[in-house]
């Protein structure tokens, strides 16, 4: 749940005001107030909302132990701002989110993934060809380095493949629904509207990205061994390694 510290009223020991401060707190443009609790993970067995000493004791004792190396200062304001975003745009924020916890997992993970496809000594020789190509060119000088700046980028390794080795690396599962949201989330970075009769797609899509940033918080940080599964009808437990299940196509009716 989103906070917003509006201030304090001190009183004496008659229960008689004696100050107050007032805060112009930020609210997330006031949707804070909007936004539902929505845990990331059970905290309890035995209704929704329980709050078992044990297990809520291991996910804050490993968010607090996670705080510097993951840098949860700046992620968690990357993931509320994408809470409260609308549909059309909450796919790109919820990526950067995404993106930005994996970077801050290679980071305190060194050698975790690789660095790019082709391993670094075959990379140079081959990069070095490349260069030696482009410079027997018969062109530009302009363009030949356009064309070798480039060629420095090749070796990268894309988002949607970093995504598929981290989530391997952590046995995680990728669900083919949770992989197409996270391919669409591009549409929404680029400013492409949502298809007339895909709108409960596109909230799905939404659901399935905030899922799985839950899915790889919890893992990374080890706060938990279930998530709560809100992009399904019943919001359903899962063990973390566990998917969404993959639904067939939604459409205006169903």
């Amino acid at each position: 749940l989103y906070l917003v510290d509006l201030g304090n009223t001190h009183y004496d020991a008659s229960w008689v005001a004696v100050s107050t401060l007032a805060r112009s707190a930020y609210s997330l443009g006031r949707r804070a107030f909007e936004l539902h609790t929505l845990p990331l993970t059970p905290l309890g067995s035995r209704y929704p909302y329980e709050l078992n000493p044990v297990q809520l004791t291991r996910a804050v004792t490993a968010f607090v132990n996670a705080f510097d190396s993951l840098d949860l200062a700046n992620l968690h304001w990357a993931y509320w701002h994408a809470c409260a975003a609308t549909p059309h745009v909450a796919p790109a924020q919820f990526g950067a989110a995404i993106e930005a916890l994996q970077g801050a997992y290679i980071k305190a993970n060194p050698g975790a993934v690789p660095k790019g496809s082709a391993p670094p000594k075959a990379w140079k020789e081959l990069r070095a060809a490349l260069v030696t190509t482009v410079e027997s060119a018969g062109i530009s000088a302009e363009a030949k380095a356009a064309l070798k700046e480039n060629v420095l980028k090749l070796n990268r390794i894309d988002q949607r493949q970093r995504l598929k080795l981290i989530m391997t690396a952590l046995d995680l599962q990728l669900g083919g629904d949770e992989d197409a949201a996270w391919r669409r989330r591009n549409d929404a970075a680029h400013g492409t509207p949502i298809p007339e009769g895909q709108e409960l797609a596109a909230i799905r899509d939404v659901k399935l990205l905030r899922g799985v940033f839950q899915r790889l918080l919890l893992r990374i940080t080890n706060a938990a061994d279930q998530y709560i599964d809100y992009a399904s009808l019943h919001h359903e437990y899962r063990i973390l390694h566990e998917a969404p299940p993959d639904q067939p196509a939604l459409s205006p009716l169903d």
